[in-house]
């Protein structure tokens, strides 16, 4: 039986047509300076009704996939939590947002930014090593497909800007080859995020800027150690590389250089990531100040959970041990990922795997555990009232509301 729902379709479409999909996104990369450009053609329109109108079309987007979304067939790190925090973090940029952010390209910059993981629906976010579609691509198409039954309130070259920014926002530094599916190979240039002249599409960037907030402090930790519940090729440095949940928990950090081939482990992938979150990083080249700000205190907070594994405290009693595993895997399942299918199961087979891996492994871990939840809290402490304030102005309730979910019960896992 053919599965008419907007999932069945792209599902169809890339497993069938995948050579036809690359050549699309291909296309995409060719009109960037085009769609860009245009979007300050449109009449200027105040900040907060630009912002306004990114909300209501993120819910637009939110409620289309809403009913049907298999969030159960999604990885545990880019399922419901994460959509839900990518939501919070594009409300708190927009809000804080100053002069490199016309009101004009804010609305699609906010569909981007809700929207730009909708792409792990088809592909497992890991499984990027095995296609040239990759998730960021899948979830371009399902965003045009979207388009096609509801504009969302946007404009045509408003909904070209979002999906491109879906397309973009893995920010690939060099071409990835891949052969698919169908046997033949293909190779996927990296996006063009700039204009001639140097300036960023400020879309795309901002897209960008969402996900690392989620790829930084404590979350993070939690969001990396729930992927570990399958096997999947790590991507750092570049490239793709097989691991293992034994070899991923060795509290180890080495240079790229004592690594060689080997595949990094979660506290080197950890270290890595959050040394990567400065202007000087191509990463964070184009960082607004609200960005910054929440950036550097995201960082702060992961570089002290990566300390916490590097030197813990001993740990002197098996009474400790159990009160700091049975509150990780709380707040895995209702904080990191609380989709009862795939986060709370995640949380219960990592414990189990989690009970085999040397004393010595355990322990420091179990620091880095116990520094991350409460890293989490210092983290609600920065952002709950600034979710308040917004909760006080006109529609904050229905701002607070966000695929069938209210955000500050969510984000507090009540």
């Amino acid at each position: 039986m053919t599965d008419s729902t907007v999932f069945g379709i792209i599902r169809d479409r890339i497993g069938r047509h995948e050579g036809k999909t690359h050549i699309w996104l291909c296309s995409l990369q060719g009109i960037a300076k085009d769609i860009f450009p245009s979007l300050l053609d449109a009449p200027e329109i105040r900040r907060e009704d630009a912002i306004r109108r990114g909300i209501a079309a993120a819910h637009f987007v939110a409620a289309r996939i809403a009913a049907e979304a298999p969030y159960d067939q999604v990885d545990p790190g880019h399922g419901l939590g994460h959509h839900l925090r990518d939501y919070t973090h594009a409300l708190l940029l927009a809000n804080a947002s100053g002069p490199e952010m016309d009101p004009r390209i804010v609305a699609p910059a906010i569909v981007g930014a809700v929207a730009h993981d909708m792409g792990c629906f088809f592909f497992r976010r890991y499984d990027d090593a095995r296609s040239s579609v990759k998730h960021a691509g899948a979830g371009a198409l399902l965003l045009h497909e979207i388009f096609g039954y509801d504009d969302c309130g946007l404009t045509q070259i408003e909904q070209h800007a979002a999906l491109y920014a879906v397309a973009a926002h893995t920010h690939y530094l060099n071409p990835q080859t891949t052969t698919d599916a169908d046997g033949v190979e293909r190779t996927l240039p990296p996006y063009p995020d700039t204009d001639p002249n140097g300036n960023p599409y400020v879309p795309v960037w901002f897209t960008r800027w969402v996900d690392r907030l989620d790829c930084n402090g404590p979350t993070f930790v939690g969001r990396h150690y729930l992927t570990l519940v399958s096997a999947h090729p790590e991507y750092l440095d570049g490239k793709f590389s097989e691991s293992s949940f034994a070899h991923a928990m060795q509290p180890l950090l080495r240079t790229r250089e004592e690594r060689g081939g080997d595949a990094p482990t979660m506290l080197e992938h950890l270290h890595t990531f959050a040394a990567s979150q400065t202007n000087a990083s191509p990463y964070g080249r184009f960082d607004s100040d609200a960005m910054q700000q929440l950036r550097d205190r995201q960082t702060a907070r992961l570089q002290r959970i990566v300390n916490a594994v590097r030197n813990p405290q001993p740990i002197r009693s098996h009474e400790e041990r159990t009160s700091i595993a049975t509150r990780w895997e709380q707040f895995l399942a209702t904080v990191i990922e609380p989709h009862p299918k795939t986060g709370a199961p995640a949380a219960r087979a990592l414990t189990e795997r989690f009970a085999t891996l040397p004393q010595m492994a355990q322990d420091a871990w179990f620091r880095g555990f116990e520094a991350t939840m409460a890293e989490y809290q210092d983290y609600l402490d920065q952002i709950l009232p600034m979710l308040a304030d917004l909760r006080n102005q006109p529609d904050g309730e229905h701002v607070m509301q966000f695929l069938n979910h209210d955000l500050i019960s969510a984000l507090t896992g009540k």
